[in-house]
């Protein structure tokens, strides 16, 4: 095997904030055009005629002090001009959803600009009822004519912050591999249906206590172009870690989970996650260890009728000059799932069931990547969660990668400037090939190349974004020679947040799936 050395580089970049103005609700648009298939969030090639984004879980108090806001990056050189549709709704005393008239409204993204979209105060304009200090839920959908917007969405609350990319298709399956309800964890899944018809969902969740299917949970309506916001530890309580799987019986909706830990025993914080619309032979998670003092476990959930042949492989940064770390195996029979934990605190939510402790595969501090394989073609979903101690504060939870990209952008929070840590791990996920790699970032200007590097085959380069912040520079770019998988991480005052990156469609391409040597 050859050996390459280690790659560290520096990038960095800092985003502004636009309102967007207020407008009348028109509910006699048409609704969206459903796209229903398998695959994480992409942006649409060059010649799309359009693009659609949902971005279904947060919620609001008119005060903005909980905030759902949807973050649009345009880095062309031509106007973006689309619609913005709200979705709001509240649970009545019964805990049932309370779903309302979705409000409809056109905006405009500057070329080679971004704008950061509160809807808390659009939300509280809309009804009275949603304008109470209680807050309501909102989801968002945006459309945009032509290709070249990309659309994230962050949730800001007094627990805590986390943002991600909203989804580009509707699915009938979902699945959350990791979930915590224990004492003051408060986890709601989100079901967006924006489409005419109804949905219909059941919903089943594996614990260490085994399956559960609640009733509350079962034939479950998703009324159409609505929001409907489930809370889980009622009728699931009291699991460290759990799975969840949401398939439709009819219709399609969009899932996404947010949970709110405030426990004095820790962790607290606030983690955002869409939901993974596929299974894969095949995930990674470039990032490993990116802050210092985190605890985190991958949970690989295997819902199938067959067990599933997994391996779980740690790849140190000093691989190259210690040599390789040889993998676990984990074998997850057909509807288990398992708990990897790289490094933990008294804190840090892991059962004592399904549990496998990895702390001694990397020396204390050692960052790394983590690839999870099945090599017996039955397909799995993996999680990280990722926490820090109850003296810091910070929870983010994040479905891995399973394709590779050469051509990749993210927009970076304003917060990126005063962060304790933040950093952007790109890797290189091929067994042969070497990937030349450029990263870009935009403002008004255009965008410039601000580091590059070649990465060994499976290895990862590192870029610190705190060197090179300049005022103005709104988003990330990511190309390269051949497919990587880019993931940024930022730690600042009790908040960790963690993304992926979104692929240009017709850029992206799955990983041999390679054994160890």
């Amino acid at each position: 095997m050859n050996r390459w050395p280690p790659l560290l580089v520096v990038l960095a970049m800092v985003a502004g904030l636009i309102a967007l103005d207020q407008s009348a609700s028109d509910q006699s648009l048409a609704v969206p055009t459903p796209v229903v298939q398998a695959g994480g969030p992409v942006a649409a090639a060059a010649d799309a005629t359009g693009t659609t984004w949902y971005c279904p879980a947060g919620f609001i108090t008119p005060d903005a002090a909980n905030d759902h806001v949807v973050i649009l990056t345009n880095p062309t050189d031509e106007l973006a001009s689309g619609t913005l549709t709200i979705y709001p709704s509240l649970l009545d005393v019964d805990g049932n959803p309370l779903p309302f008239p979705r409000a409809v409204q056109p905006i405009e993204v500057p070329a080679r600009a971004q704008r950061q979209v509160s809807l808390a105060p659009l939300v509280a304009s809309l009804d009275d009822r949603l304008s109470t200090n209680t807050g309501a839920f909102v989801a968002a959908l945006a459309e945009f004519d032509g290709a070249g917007v990309t659309v994230e969405h962050t949730v800001v609350a007094a627990q805590g912050s986390d943002v991600g990319p909203c989804a580009t298709s509707a699915s009938t399956s979902w699945w959350f591999a990791s979930g915590t309800t224990t004492a003051d964890v408060a986890y709601q899944l989100y079901l967006l249906n924006p489409f005419p018809d109804d949905a219909v969902v059941d919903i089943s969740f594996v614990t260490d206590a085994g399956s559960r299917s609640p009733t509350a949970f079962k034939g479950k309506l998703v009324p159409a172009q609505s929001l409907t916001v489930l809370q889980v530890a009622p009728e699931v309580p009291v699991n460290a870690q759990m799975t969840a799987q949401v398939t439709v019986l009819t219709g399609r909706v969009i899932a996404e989970r947010l949970q709110l830990f405030e426990n004095e025993a820790g962790p607290r914080g606030l983690s955002l996650s869409l939901g993974s619309n596929r299974l894969a032979e095949q995930w990674f998670f470039p990032a490993g260890r990116s802050i210092p003092g985190v605890g985190e476990s991958y949970l690989i959930y295997n819902p199938g009728d067959a067990a599933a042949e997994v391996e779980f492989e740690l790849k140190p940064d000093s691989a190259d000059r210690a040599g390789d770390v040889a993998p676990l195996s984990v074998p997850v029979g057909p509807r288990e799932r398992w708990i990897v934990t790289v490094s933990g605190h008294p804190a840090h939510p892991v059962d004592a069931l399904a549990a496998i402790d990895a702390s001694t595969m990397v020396e204390p501090g050692e960052p790394f990547f983590i690839s999870i394989r099945s090599f017996n073609g039955v397909p799995v979903v993996a999680e990280r969660i990722l926490t820090r101690p109850l003296s810091v504060g910070g929870v983010s939870a994040s479905i891995g990668a399973d394709v590779a990209s050469t051509d990749q952008s993210m927009a970076v929070p304003a917060l990126v400037s005063i962060a304790e840590a933040s950093t952007l791990a790109v890797l290189n996920p091929s067994g042969a090939t070497i990937a030349r790699v450029l990263v870009f970032v935009g403002g008004s200007e255009g965008e410039e190349l601000r580091a590059e590097a070649e990465l060994a085959p499976r290895r990862r380069g590192v870029f610190d974004l705190q060197g090179l912040i300049e005022p103005g520079d709104q988003w990330i770019r990511v190309r390269s020679s051949t497919g990587t998988i880019a993931e940024l991480t930022v730690a600042s005052n009790g908040l960790l947040l963690t993304t992926g990156s979104i692929p240009v469609q017709g850029t992206t391409s799955v990983p041999d799936l390679l054994a160890f040597e």
